[in-house]
């Protein structure tokens, strides 16, 4: 056999050593799987990002250090929040550029009347129905009861406790005065300033007399009056016996 090929021959035999190659060069290659190291990418992960920071630090400018900021506690508020009972600075500049208006009051409202001064008034008792001014009763013999025996001469002294029941006060000007019989010596009385019954009040009427120097019954009556000399109220009796 013929060791070399002839041209013709070659020349079939790179043709179909071509059309082998295309063949497989269409075709990809399987690809073997290979096992993933998650250490070794979260390593390089962490490297990448140290890397960019360190990077973005380099390119800031230089700043002073930040001023520490105090943390806001239950009494001291944070310097960074607004009081919101304070006005900012902005609208204190606007407060301070506003114009103040000043208004001036009046010491009196016009248009009210004037109230007058009030002048006091004195209490006086509301009567009840039938009820006059000025009125007595009687409510005991404070001593000498009636029938009283006593010697010619011999002194004693009349107490008669009466009640106001009018609705005026007894003061200054009123007494009691005898009005009928012997006096046995007795004299008036009146009320000297500053004492004074009011109504519905009792006083004791005290009257100093003594006994005729004949023996005998007496009687000697007595009555309330007014600052104005007239009487009122009712009869005060005192009846005495003068024996040997």
């Amino acid at each position: 056999m013929n060791r070399f090929l002839k041209p013709a021959q070659a020349v079939l035999l790179l043709a179909f050593i071509a059309t082998l190659t295309s063949c497989t060069l269409g075709q990809a290659a399987e690809p073997t799987p290979t096992a993933v190291d998650v250490n070794a990418v979260m390593t390089s992960a962490a490297s990448t990002a140290f890397a960019q920071l360190t990077q973005i630090a380099g390119q800031a400018s230089p700043t002073s250090a930040p001023t520490e900021t105090l943390a806001p506690t239950e009494t001291q508020a944070s310097p960074n929040t607004p009081d919101p009972g304070q006005p900012t600075a902005q609208q204190a500049a606007q407060i301070t550029d506003t114009p103040m208006v000043i208004l001036e009051l009046s010491p009196t409202l016009p248009g009210l009347p004037e109230v007058p001064t009030m002048t006091p008034v004195p209490i006086v008792a509301t009567p009840n129905p039938g009820q006059v001014c000025n009125n007595s009763s009687f409510v005991a013999d404070m001593t000498i009861p009636d029938g009283t025996a006593f010697k010619a001469w011999e002194k004693f002294t009349k107490i008669w406790r009466i009640k106001n029941t009018g609705f005026c006060a007894w003061d200054d000007g009123y007494g009691i005065i005898n009005w009928n019989g012997p006096a046995l010596a007795g004299d008036n009385k009146f009320f000297s300033p500053g004492e004074y019954v009011q109504p519905g009040g009792e006083v004791d009427m005290v009257i100093k007399m003594y006994a005729p120097g004949e023996p005998g019954d007496y009687i000697s009556h007595w009555v309330m009056v007014n600052d104005q000399g007239q009487t009122f109220g009712t009869d005060l009796v005192v009846y005495i016996k003068v024996v040997k």
